[in-house]
C-alpha cells in the first residue's frame, strides 16, 4: 500500500494509479524541468528552523516545533540503523513515518526531501519491487526532487542524484523515459565537473544495453572516455570509472579489455573511496591476464587483491574468495604445485558464507574439479559436491520440484557426484543418483539430458536392455544442431553398447560437421574441443585411423604453445582410459607435456623481465 495514499504528499506528486504508468507520473515535471525558471527557494524551510530554533516569540510554539523536529529525527535514526543493518523492510516504515512528520513543517522543506529519499532507497535495497512498491518509489523520489530543485535551482547535485535513482527505478518499464532521466541527469553532472557523472553514464550504458544497442552502447561509452581524456581538468575518478563500463561492454577484443581495466587501476589507485571498485577490477585484470598465459602477471595482480581486501572490512568475501580460488587455480593448473592449490582453496572455504547455496560449478566447486582431476584424488571434491546437493535437497523442501532454479541446482551436484562415484568405482550409488535426475520433473529437458544417456549406458551394462533401448531412443529424438557435444558423445556410447552402429554413425555426423563448420576466428582456447569430441566418438566406435588422423589434423591445427590445449589435452586422456583407449591417452598427454615444458620456459623469462629495473613489456 501507497503510505502517501490520500496525503498531501500524494495530493502534491500526483497518483499514478494502480497499475503505474511511469510517463504519467514523471513527465509533467520531466519537462517542465527543462523549461522551469530558478524559483525562489522555499520558505517553510526557513520557517520550520525559525519555529525549532526560538525564532518565534511563543515559547508554547517553540516547544511545539522542537516536539515535531525531535520525532522527525528519531524515526530518521532508528531507519538509518536498520539501513545498516540491511534491514531495508523496517528502515522502510521508520522513513515513510519521518516523511509524514516532516510534511508539518511544510510541504516544500528539505527534511521532508531526506525523508523522501531515503525511504526511496529503503525499497531499492529489496529490489526486485512489486508494481506497488516502485509506485511509492517513483513517487517519493518525484516529490524530492521537486523540492531540491525548487530550493537549489535545476543545476544541482541532488537533482542530479535523484534523476539517475528515477532512471534506475523506471528502466524495465519506459527504458525510453529512462534514458532520458539519465542523459539529463549526466548534463547537471557535467556542468557541475562532479566525478558522480559516472553514475548516470554507468545507468545509460544499462538503458542502452535493455534495449540492446550494443553497438551504440559501446561507441557512446568511448565518445565519454575520449572527451574526459582531452578535457582539462576533468575527473579522473570518472574517467576511471567509464573505462571499467567500458571494458565491461566489449565481448570482441581482450587486448582492449585488458588496456581499458589497466588504465582504470592507474586512475582510481590513489583514491580511497574507489579502494573496493579497484579491487573487483583487479580480480578481473588477474583473469584477462592469466587468460593472456601472462602467469606471473596474473599471479601478482591475485596476490595483490587478497592482500588488501583482506584489511578492508567492506570489502565482499566473494571478491576475496573468487580471487584466492583463481590463484588455486594458477598454482594448480599451471605451476601444477598441487600443495599450494590445497591450502588456498581450504582458506577460501574459510571464508565463505555458510549459509549460501552458490551456482553449482563455481569457484570452489571448479578450483576442487580442477585439482581432484589433476592429482587423482576425488575425496575432497566428492565431500563438497555431497555438501552442495544436501544443501539443495534442503531448499528443495519449500519449493516447487519443477522450479527451473532448483532443477538446476540438484541436477548439476548430482550428476557431477555420480561421475565422481562411478570414476571410483561406487557404481551403485552412481546408477540410483542418474535414476534420480532422470526421472527428475522439469520441462527443461536439456538439463537432464546427460544423466539419462548416462543411465541408458548404465541400463544395457547391468542387462536391462529394454530400459537402455527406451533412453537412447530419447536421446536420438532430441539430437539436432543444438544438442550438446557432451550429449552427442554420451548417445555415441550408449548406441556403441547397443551395437546400433547406423545411430552411432548418425552422432558421429554431427559432430564432424561442427568440426567442419569451425570458424578460423574460433576461440583458440576452446579450438580443440571439437576435435577431441570426435577422437573419444571415433575411439569409442573402433575407428582407429580416424582417430589418429583427427589427432594430427588437432596437432596441424596448434597456433602456439597453450596451458588451455594442455588442459584438454589431459582431460581428455582421461576419459580415453576410461574408455580402455590408453594408445591415444599416451599421445594427448605426451602433447600436453611438450607445452607445458615450453609455457614454463616462457615464464621463467617473463618473470626476469618483469624483475625490478627491468621493463615489464
Amino acid at each position: 500500500m501507497n503510505p502517501y495514499r490520500g496525503s498531501s504528499i500524494e495530493r502534491t506528486a500526483g497518483n499514478c494509479g494502480g497499475c503505474i504508468n511511469l510517463r504519467a507520473a514523471l513527465g509533467h515535471w520531466l519537462d517542465k524541468s527543462r523549461t522551469r525558471a530558478k524559483r525562489p527557494q522555499s520558505q517553510a524551510p526557513r520557517a520550520a528552523v525559525s519555529f525549532l530554533r526560538g525564532g518565534n516569540s511563543r515559547a508554547r510554539s517553540t516547544a511545539h516545533g522542537s516536539q515535531m523536529f525531535e520525532k522527525w529525527q528519531q524515526e530518521m535514526d532508528k531507519g538509518n540503523v536498520a539501513m545498516t543493518m540491511r534491514d531495508f523492510a523496517s528502515a522502510e516504515t521508520h522513513f515513510a513515518l519521518a516523511a509524514k512528520e516532516a510534511e508539518k513543517f511544510g510541504h516544500n522543506n528539505l527534511s521532508l526531501a531526506l525523508s523522501l529519499d531515503r525511504h526511496a532507497e529503503s525499497l531499492i535495497q529489496q529490489a526486485p519491487l512489486s508494481n506497488e512498491q516502485v509506485e511509492v518509489c517513483v513517487n517519493a523520489l518525484e516529490r524530492a526532487c521537486n523540492i531540491y530543485e525548487a530550493a537549489h535551482g535545476p543545476i544541482n547535485l541532488k537533482v542530479a542524484e535523484l534523476l539517475n535513482k528515477l532512471a534506475r527505478i523506471i528502466i524495465w518499464f519506459d527504458a525510453d523515459q529512462s534514458e532520458k532521466l539519465a542523459r539529463r541527469s549526466i548534463s547537471i553532472y557535467e556542468e557541475l565537473r562532479s566525478d558522480s557523472v559516472a553514475d548516470p553514464i554507468e545507468m545509460l550504458a544499462t538503458v542502452l544495453l535493455v534495449q540492446e544497442r550494443r553497438d551504440e552502447r559501446r561507441e557512446t561509452l568511448e565518445n565519454y572516455v575520449r572527451k574526459y581524456e582531452s578535457m582539462e581538468g576533468a575527473s579522473r575518478v570518472a574517467l576511471g570509472r567509464i573505462l571499467i563500463t567500458l571494458a565491461c561492454s566489449i565481448t570482441d577484443d581482450d587486448k582492449a579489455v585488458l588496456k581499458h581495466y589497466q588504465r582504470a587501476v592507474e586512475l582510481l589507485s590513489d583514491v580511497p573511496e574507489q579502494t573496493k571498485k579497484v579491487i573487483e577490477v583487479k580480480v578481473q585484470l588477474g583473469k584477462m591476464l592469466f587468460k593472456e598465459q601472462r602467469f606471473s602477471e596474473a599471479e601478482r595482480m591475485f596476490e595483490s587483491v587478497i592482500e588488501q581486501g583482506e584489511c578492508l572490512p567492506d570489502v565482499h568475501s566473494t571478491t576475496i574468495e573468487e580471487a584466492i580460488c583463481r590463484l588455486a587455480r594458477l598454482h594448480c593448473c599451471f605451476y601444477e604445485d598441487f600443495d599450494k592449490a590445497r591450502r588456498l582453496l581450504k582458506r577460501a572455504e574459510e571464508i565463505r558464507d555458510p549459509e549460501a547455496i552458490p551456482p553449482f560449478g563455481t569457484g570452489i566447486d571448479i578450483e576442487n574439479s580442477n585439482l581432484a582431476s589433476a592429482t587423482g584424488d576425488y575425496s575432497k571434491y566428492e565431500e563438497i559436491t555431497r555438501e552442495d546437493l544436501r544443501k539443495v535437497r534442503e531448499k528443495m523442501k519449500n519449493v516447487s520440484e519443477a522450479d527451473y532454479v532448483s532443477t538446476l541446482g540438484f541436477t548439476r551436484p548430482a550428476i557431477e557426484l555420480a561421475n565422481i562415484l562411478e570414476r571410483k568405482g561406487a557404481y551403485e550409488e552412481a546408477f540410483q543418483l542418474w535414476e534420480e535426475c532422470a526421472n527428475f520433473p522439469t520441462v527443461d529437458e536439456w538439463v537432464i539430458e546427460p544423466a539419462k544417456l548416462k543411465l541408458a549406458s548404465a541400463y544395457v551394462e547391468r542387462g536391462q536392455i529394454e530400459k537402455g533401448r527406451q533412453l537412447a531412443d530419447w536421446g536420438l529424438n532430441r539430437i539436432n544442431n543444438d544438442t550438446s557435444d557432451d550429449a552427442l558423445m554420451l548417445s555415441v556410447i550408449a548406441e556403441c553398447k547397443l551395437g546400433r552402429i547406423e545411430n552411432t554413425e548418425k552422432s558421429i555426423a554431427i559432430l564432424e560437421q561442427r568440426l567442419a563448420e569451425l570458424p578460423d576466428d574460433y576461440e583458440d582456447h576452446y579450438r580443440p574441443l571439437p576435435y577431441l569430441n570426435l577422437v573419444i566418438a571415433y575411439g569409442v566406435a573402433g575407428r582407429d585411423d580416424d582417430v589418429k588422423r583427427t589427432l594430427q589434423a588437432m596437432f596441424d591445427d596448434e597456433e602456439d604453445i597453450s596451458i588451455f590445449r594442455a588442459m584438454a589435452y589431459e582431460g581428455t586422456a582421461k576419459s580415453l582410459d576410461g574408455y580402455k583407449l590408453p594408445e591415444y591417452a599416451t599421445t594427448l598427454r605426451e602433447r600436453a607435456r611438450e607445452h607445458r615444458v615450453k609455457l614454463l620456459e616462457r615464464e621463467q623469462e617473463r618473470k626476469r623481465e618483469l624483475e625490478p629495473g627491468k621493463p615489464s613489456g
